[in-house]
């Protein structure tokens, strides 16, 4: 318990321990204030209710694809993202962006582009899918490389 003394008695001494006080006070408080900021905010049911479809997708997509941890990384930044841990869940689903960009062939974004037009996965008449795949490119080596300003 933080007790404050009183000014009585010998003045310097009063103040030297009014400051000691208060600097135990401020310690004590950006402590405080420090577990408050990590307390997350969980998602209303009805923003949960949004994510169906989503993990719905997730598991029809996940038996045509063999490897276990794109479900698995992807079903765990879903369930930081239900319980409010929004870097969490942006880290853990980046992770995913980064991994999958990285297995289509191609030195730079505008590359693996022409690579999925080639191989008749995306047309160029799908400009909306070809900016897409572009800003989110371009998003996650940004938020994840050079922007510190995310939590």
């Amino acid at each position: 318990m933080l007790v404050i003394p009183s000014l009585e008695g010998d003045y310097m001494s009063s103040v030297g321990k009014v400051c000691g006080s208060l600097r135990e006070l401020i310690i004590e408080s950006n402590r405080a204030i420090g577990i408050l900021e990590n307390i997350v905010s969980p998602l209303t049911l009805e923003e949960k209710t949004k994510l169906e479809p989503l993990k719905e997708e997730l598991s029809k997509i996940s038996i045509r694809i063999k490897d276990i941890n794109f479900e698995k990384n992807l079903m765990i930044a879903i369930n930081e993202y239900e319980k409010g841990d929004y870097l969490c869940a942006w880290l853990i689903a980046g992770r995913v962006i980064v991994y999958i960009l990285q297995c289509i062939p191609g030195k730079d974004i505008n590359e693996k582009v022409v690579f999925l037009e080639e191989k008749g996965i995306i047309t160029r008449d799908e400009k909306d899918v070809v900016n897409f795949i572009i800003k989110t490119d371009k998003e996650t080596r940004d938020i994840a490389s050079h922007t510190i300003s995310t939590f």
